[in-house]
């Protein structure tokens, strides 16, 4: 696997500590559905890629969650599960704003992710997918159908790097269940109360992930950062300067 150049690679989960390290090694090139989300389980996921996330996000499956008071938690947001989906929304729904108001801009968000997601997939020849988690395991051939299904789905080899939690591994131990996948065992967390959890352990095997274009990329994020910044630097009220720079994200195909 890691001897290949990949034209996508894109977070399964379990949540953003996994589109977290991929932005950091330069491997995410936009966002996709599940970079900010957590708790539905792998296959759950599975079936969401498989069956083009028919029945997700819809708004009479949505229920509200009691803010965590405690551990990792958005303040900003209001927490929210969906029940058919068992996805948690952490970091979507503004705090204190009626849910009516605020879900057609959610949906509407999540609809375009879930559009670049197939339209990548489908022009690009080698994709990868990465699951990373801190308290799911998935057994052996689980992880081999669930990569046979995507591939099936999608009508082309997909590849499939699983992170799994094990306190008892301490450095990385990699193992190759077949030419498309790749499941590493490592203490992901290492007692360390952040998202990202033990990156001394993590990043270097996200590190050995090679992409097409990351240095186009790179410069393409920076020039976008930089001119949206530019653009919105001189508006007055910090909700609009929020709110345009979201806008411009959208438009040059981003957020």
């Amino acid at each position: 696997m890691f001897t290949n150049k990949f034209d996508l690679v894109v977070s399964m989960g379990e949540d953003c500590a996994c589109a977290m390290y991929l932005r950091k090694s330069s491997l995410r090139d936009a966002s996709y559905p599940f970079d900010w989300l957590c708790h539905a389980t792998f296959e759950r996921r599975i079936e969401c890629l498989k069956n083009h996330f028919d029945g997700f996000l819809e708004k009479e499956n949505m229920r509200r969650l009691d803010k965590p008071t405690t551990g990792l938690r958005d303040l900003e947001n209001d927490s929210y599960e969906d029940v058919n989906t068992g996805f948690y929304f952490y970091h979507d729904f503004k705090e204190n704003v009626p849910f009516d108001i605020v879900f057609s801009g959610v949906k509407n968000k999540y609809e375009r992710r879930i559009e670049r997601l197939y339209k990548n997939i489908e022009k690009c020849k080698k994709v990868l997918f990465v699951w990373w988690s801190r308290d799911k395991r998935v057994d052996v051939d689980t992880i081999l159908e669930s990569q046979k299904i995507l591939s099936d789905s999608f009508h082309k080899p997909i590849y499939l790097l699983v992170f799994e939690n094990s306190k008892q591994i301490g450095e990385p131990e990699l193992s190759y269940l077949s030419e498309f996948v790749v499941v590493c065992q490592a203490d992901l967390v290492g007692g360390i109360s952040t998202t990202m959890g033990n990156e001394r352990v993590s990043l270097p095997v996200f590190n050995m992930i090679k992409k097409k274009g990351v240095m186009w990329q790179k410069i393409k994020f920076f020039v976008l950062k930089y001119t949206i910044r530019m653009l919105v630097v001189f508006i007055p009220v910090k909700k609009w300067r929020k709110d345009t720079r979201s806008y411009l994200k959208r438009f040059v195909g981003i957020s």
